[in-house]
């Protein structure tokens, strides 16, 4: 057994333990005075992470220079303690009768169609800005939502922060489970599935442009919508106040096929790619330019 590496597991469960419990019964108030404490903290104290959202930033084109560079860092730092605090607070606060006070819909008519039309399979591709744990709470109010996450490397944080975290009409399952068919049944059985398109994929993968830089990038969306033809949007949840949000749409998108499936998942994941990119340049201090998403 890794010793230093249980034992660093265990101090970060703990100490995300302690945030977590304050964040559930404090005021909305001291969760946000909590969160950019913990937002600054991060900052400071992981500087393994705080130098690859500093390189994240400089290759991408993002930030001038190195002083704005570190000021985003911080403040993506920030948003993102926000997002897991925020969290915490909307399974006590939103409910299907007032979740509409806290997250604003930024849908075409078509798009809410979709959404509302019972039994539509629907392939929903997000990415990691904003808060996408309360979008998918949201939309979950709606209908019922697969969310489709990748588990965290701490096995204890991960137990931490999966608890509570499903409900009625939210199912959160593994990236890492391995039955091909498994989507496939959620999206026949009418639900809606939510991926995530801005990480670095290991497998099942395609290479494409993300900010001028080549990214490997999951092509499991664009395989799922090739196969099924079930429609594929794209939903970014923008945080604009505490526990304010507004979830904007794209699509639903449509795609000549070309009867060559690899290049047909290569246009659609680089299109969708595209989006992603669009929005972060919009809001770059809502980005979690922490994780390393170019890798060799």
């Amino acid at each position: 057994m890794n010793w230093p590496r249980a034992l660093r597991y265990r101090l970060e469960a703990g100490a995300a333990r302690v945030v977590l419990q304050a964040a559930s019964v404090m005021p909305l108030r001291g969760v946000v005075a909590l969160a950019n404490t913990a937002g600054w903290l991060v900052f400071q104290l992981w500087r393994q992470r705080r130098e690859i959202a500093l390189d994240n930033l400089r290759r991408a084109g993002v930030a001038p220079d190195l002083a704005a560079a570190r000021a985003i860092t911080l403040e993506a730092f920030r948003t993102f303690c926000l997002m897991v605090a925020e969290s915490v607070v909307a399974l006590r606060r939103l409910t299907p009768e007032n979740w509409q006070e806290f997250v604003t819909m930024r849908w075409t008519n078509e798009v809410r169609e979709l959404i509302e039309r019972p039994g539509q399979g629907l392939i929903v591709g997000s990415a990691h800005i904003g808060n996408w744990e309360v979008a998918a709470r949201a939309a979950s109010m709606v209908r019922p939502v697969v969310y489709v996450h990748r588990p965290l490397s701490n096995p204890h944080l991960q137990a931490l922060t999966f608890s509570g975290r499903s409900g009625a009409n939210l199912r959160l399952v593994s990236s890492l489970d391995r039955d091909p068919f498994r989507f496939l049944d959620m999206l026949a059985r009418g639900e809606i599935l939510a991926l995530m398109v801005d990480q670095h994929a290991g497998d099942q993968r395609i290479q494409v442009d993300f900010f001028g830089r080549p990214a490997w990038t999951t092509k499991s969306v664009a395989m799922l919508h090739l196969l099924t033809r079930a429609p594929l949007i794209m939903a970014f949840a923008i945080r604009t106040a505490p526990l304010r949000y507004e979830v904007h749409f794209a699509g639903p998108f449509r795609f000549a096929r070309t009867g060559d499936r690899e290049r047909d998942a290569f246009d659609i994941t680089q299109a969708l790619t595209r989006e992603v990119e669009t929005v972060i340049r919009r809001y770059p201090t809502q980005y979690m330019w922490g994780h390393r998403r170019w890798k060799p």
